[in-house]
C-alpha cells in the first residue's frame, strides 16, 4: 500500500502543533487589591496559582477597572533558568483568542544576562546569580505596541503603565509579574462597558529573542516617555549557553473579574 508524504502530514500535522503551543482551560481573574505593586513579590496574590504541567509554570491573573495583571512562578531550576536566560515573551489578546496583539518581552534573555552560574555551582550559588540578573534587569520590550512592528526597548516601569518584575522569594522559587494597562488592549477603556465581563488570552514562549531597533531611544512617535532619554541598549544576539531544555510554549485564557463600583 502506497502512503503518501502529503497523507503523513496530513495526520501528524495536528499533533506536532499540539506539541508546539497547547492550551490551558478557560480560568478565571481574580479582583486585584486596591495596593497591587509590581516587584516581583506576590504578597498582594491569594493563592490559587494554575498549572501548566507541560512546562512546570504556574500562572494567576488578576484585575481592576484599569489593568490586568499576571504573576507567574517557577520553581524548577531549568525553568528558572530557561525563563532568566532564553527571555520570556507574553503575548495579550482582548478578544479572547490568541492573537499577537500587545506583547512584553521581560526577562530578555541572551545578551541582557551576562553572568551565568558555573556548571559545579551549588542550589544556592544558582539562585544567587539569577537573583543578581534579575535585580539589574532594568529593560523590557513592547511588541506591537499602537501597530509598531518594531520592538520598544523601554525600562520595566514605564509611564504608560506597563510595568515587570521578578525575582527569587525565600523559599528559592522565581516569582514574576506584569501589569498592562487595560487602555492598551481595549479603544476608549470600554472593557467592562454594558456589563461586559471580558476574556483576556495570553499566550506564553521562551526563547523568542527579538533585534533591539536602531532608532531607539523614542518609540511610536508623539510618545516620547516610552523610554527615558539617555538610556543605552544591549544586544541580544548572544547564543544562550544557559537554560538549555524544552521551551515554554502554552496558550490561556482567563475570564476577568467585574470591578466594584
Amino acid at each position: 500500500m502506497r502512503f503518501s508524504f502529503l497523507r503523513l502530514f496530513a495526520l501528524t500535522a495536528p499533533a506536532l502543533a499540539l506539541v508546539a503551543c497547547h492550551k490551558q482551560p478557560i480560568g478565571r481573574s481574580q479582583p486585584a487589591t486596591k495596593t497591587h505593586v509590581v516587584d516581583g513579590q506576590p504578597y498582594e496574590w491569594a493563592d490559587s496559582l494554575r498549572l501548566d504541567a507541560a512546562s512546570g509554570l504556574q500562572y494567576q491573573v488578576a484585575n481592576d477597572a484599569r489593568n490586568v495583571y499576571l504573576r507567574l512562578r517557577a520553581t524548577d531550576a531549568p525553568l528558572q533558568a530557561r525563563l532568566v536566560y532564553q527571555g520570556l515573551t507574553v503575548w495579550l489578546d482582548s478578544a479572547g483568542t490568541h492573537r499577537q496583539q500587545f506583547g512584553v518581552q521581560f526577562p530578555l534573555g541572551g545578551g541582557f544576562a551576562p553572568v551565568r552560574p558555573q556548571p559545579n555551582a551549588s542550589a544556592a550559588d544558582r539562585l544567587a546569580i539569577i537573583q543578581q540578573v534579575l535585580a539589574g534587569t532594568h529593560e523590557m520590550k513592547l511588541l506591537h505596541y499602537k501597530g509598531n512592528l518594531e520592538p520598544v526597548l523601554t525600562e520595566t516601569r514605564t509611564l504608560i503603565g506597563v510595568q515587570a518584575a521578578a525575582a527569587v522569594d525565600a523559599a528559592g522559587a522565581l516569582n514574576y509579574e506584569l501589569a498592562v494597562p487595560l487602555r492598551l488592549l481595549y479603544k476608549r477603556g470600554a472593557a467592562f462597558a454594558n456589563g461586559r465581563r471580558p476574556t483576556i488570552g495570553l499566550t506564553f514562549a521562551t526563547g523568542l529573542n527579538t533585534a533591539v531597533s536602531g532608532t531607539y531611544g523614542t518609540g511610536t512617535a508623539g510618545d516620547k516617555n516610552v523610554i527615558p532619554r539617555g538610556s543605552k541598549g544591549k544586544g541580544d544576539a548572544q547564543t544562550v549557553q544557559a537554560g538549555k531544555g524544552k521551551p515554554v510554549n502554552f496558550k490561556a485564557t482567563a475570564l476577568l473579574a467585574v470591578p466594584k463600583s
